[in-house]
């Protein structure tokens, strides 16, 4: 159990150092290429979807983790409850989102939100069957993915 509990680490600690690393690249080529104004809706619509959708997960995902690694019969069963949970919350979230986009922001910034809500709520779900993965000591999928 110590050799998978090391290789694990090693394995989310590179990938989360290479995300890092990419992440910064990405903004970088984005900036340059968009220009100021555009840079500025693109902050300002990944800022607004993080803020709305921030209370989609509510830690469910930890828990769920904890107590699937606990009991693996309830792997299945808790995860189609979360996800449910979640398509739930998560259209709520984006109809707020919206909503109040609607009333306060430029017409400009609209289809930046429609769409960075839409893959928000989908990086949910994906966290929920990363969630499934880490329950059953299994991570290689997930550093890949970072």
């Amino acid at each position: 159990m110590t050799g998978t509990i090391a290789k694990n680490t090693l394995l989310m600690t590179g990938a989360a150092v290479g995300q890092k690393i990419f992440s910064f690249v990405y903004f970088l080529i984005i900036a340059r290429s968009i220009g100021v104004t555009d840079m500025g809706l693109y902050a300002t619509a990944l800022g607004t979807t993080a803020i709305f959708l921030a209370g989609i997960d509510l830690g469910l995902t930890n828990v769920y983790i904890r107590e699937s690694a606990r009991d693996r019969t309830l792997l299945v069963p808790y995860l189609s409850n979360l996800i449910g949970l979640k398509l739930f919350l998560g259209v709520i979230a984006y109809a707020a989102m919206i909503t109040m986009a609607f009333f306060t922001y430029d017409r400009a910034l609209m289809p930046l939100l429609i769409i960075g809500g839409i893959t928000m709520i989908t990086d949910e779900i994906s966290i929920n069957l990363y969630g499934a993965l880490r329950a059953i000591r299994d991570v290689r999928f997930e550093a890949r993915e970072l």
